[in-house]
């Protein structure tokens, strides 16, 4: 074959990688083809094609992941106008649970067409339909129905979802009188909330909602009550951590509030009743941070340090502790980076025990300094990443990082990104490299770019081993060029 042959039988569209896809699915068997299958399905139903999803979805014989394909699929009928299509395949969903999703999908989907009493019909035959009448109470509102927003989200029989709609509804407004009338109200509901931790919760969304619309005062009462909550209940000990962990978490979510109102002096006291050794870490990393705002970088240094001491020192027992300390450890280092401490960051993520995690902090950190427009530091971090695959990947994220307000100077990442996908010897990693590649490229309206880089995925995808992961390859490249 020559090489213009090659290139016009590999000229493949989206909907020719999803049927190569759906091709190699039907060569699987067990786990394997139901998750292809269904994710081919899923395909189906974004593109809009309802018909060809739903005849996958019935060929598949896990009822649950079968029910789930036709709950989104009601869903997506009564957005496409096929208000019959939907009500036919509500009725084959066997799994109860799955056919109240389908049900309150649907209402939300004629809510957002005005169809508001078809919508409320559906939702009166949910047991549970808090969280369906607090989206649909949010279409009212969009829709210029003030009244019967508000009086939606009082009708709402869960306290803390009646609440936490009302502070939607306050932070959709444009008047500040009116968000501060309804934040108030949802105040008053919050305290008829039973469990404190879910007061808790609610207290914090009027809390950030009086913060936005600028009532310092009203925003520390919310936060000092809260405090108040925190203090009378006991949390669940969650598996893998502190007994405290649970209600800590709250309470660091507090200091987090009080900070943002600027009343550090509030939030180091609140901090101070925080058992859990990585939860006080992480409450006094955001301390530091925010004591260390607006002053000189040596003394933003030294709060950092202060606090890095404190995270040295929590010892990791069991893999849920590692995964909170891995977390404290990169936003130590993402705070050490927006200090201009470049070099302090990259040495702090080197501490991070999971791999993947420390490669994608390293991915992070390259963006940010990027941003801040220092290309030497973003050449050394590419230098700590060992595979291949992550330094294309790693161009990549930095490409997406200057396309948004510097498109002109981006195009020295991607060439970047390109020469070491080039370089990749494994089959899927190419294919998914390429892809990637291909979908930026589409982004950027430059057809031509984009389709040379999906041919290239499709060949290297074409060479991987095993049907399954080849499966997963072309339905990737699908999505990707459908986009």
């Amino acid at each position: 074959m020559t090489d213009s042959d090659n290139t016009a039988a590999e000229s493949e569209s989206d909907v020719d990688y999803l049927t190569r896809a759906s091709n190699l699915a039907e060569l699987l068997d067990g786990d394997a083809y139901t998750e292809i299958a269904s994710a081919i399905a899923i395909q189906y139903l974004e593109s809009g094609e309802l018909e060809q999803g739903v005849q996958l979805a019935e060929q598949i014989a896990d009822v649950y992941v079968r029910d789930s394909l036709l709950a989104a699929a009601t869903a997506k009928a009564v957005a496409s106008g096929n208000d019959d299509f939907a009500t036919e395949l509500l009725e084959m969903i066997e799994d109860p649970l799955l056919r109240n999703s389908a049900i309150e999908g649907m209402a939300i989907e004629f809510a957002k067409c005005g169809e508001f009493d078809a919508a409320l019909g559906l939702a009166d035959e949910l047991s549970d339909n808090a969280s369906a009448l607090a989206a649909i109470a949010a279409m009212y509102w969009q829709s210029g129905q003030k009244n019967e927003a508000v009086d939606l989200a009082r009708s709402i029989e869960f306290t803390q979802q009646s609440a936490t709609t009302l502070v939607q509804l306050a932070r959709m407004s444009d008047d500040k009188d009116e968000s501060l009338s309804l934040l108030a109200e949802a105040r008053r509901v919050a305290e008829e909330v039973e469990s404190g931790e879910v007061k808790v919760l609610a207290l914090l969304a009027i809390a950030s909602g009086c913060e936005e619309h600028g009532d310092r005062e009203q925003a520390l009462e919310a936060l000092n009550r809260a405090v108040e909550v925190c203090n009378d209940f006991e949390t669940a000990h969650l598996v893998g951590l502190s007994a405290d962990f649970a209600k800590d978490e709250l309470l660091v979510q507090i200091v987090e509030g009080f900070i943002r109102v600027d009343d550090v002096a509030k939030a180091t006291d609140v901090a101070e009743e925080i058992e859990d050794r990585f939860v006080f870490a992480r409450a006094n990393l955001s301390l530091a941070v925010a004591r260390g705002k607006g002053q000189e970088p040596g003394e933003i240094k030294e709060y950092l340090d202060e606090a890095q001491a404190i995270i040295f020192e929590s010892e990791a027992y069991g893999q849920q502790e590692a995964n909170v300390r891995d977390g404290l450890l990169i936003d130590l280092a993402m705070a050490y980076a927006n200090a201009g401490e470049y070099a302090e960051a990259r040495r702090i993520i080197q501490s991070v025990m999971s791999d993947e995690t420390r490669v994608l902090a390293l991915k992070e950190l390259g963006k940010l300094c990027r941003g801040a427009g220092n290309d030497q530091e973003v050449v050394q971090i590419e230098q700590h990443l060992i595979s291949v695959y992550d330094k294309a990947q790693y161009w990549i994220g930095i490409y997406d990082s200057m396309t948004s307000n510097q498109p002109e100077l981006s195009d020295p990442a991607m060439a970047e990104a390109l020469a070491f996908a080039e370089v990749l010897e494994q089959p899927l990693e190419k294919a998914e490299a390429f892809t990637v590649i291909g979908m930026r490229f589409a982004r950027s309206q430059k057809t031509t770019e984009a389709e040379s880089a999906f041919l290239r995925a499709s060949t290297a995808a074409n060479l991987i081993d095993g049907n399954y992961l080849k499966a997963r390859a072309f339905l990737r490249l699908a999505k990707a060029s459908h986009r």
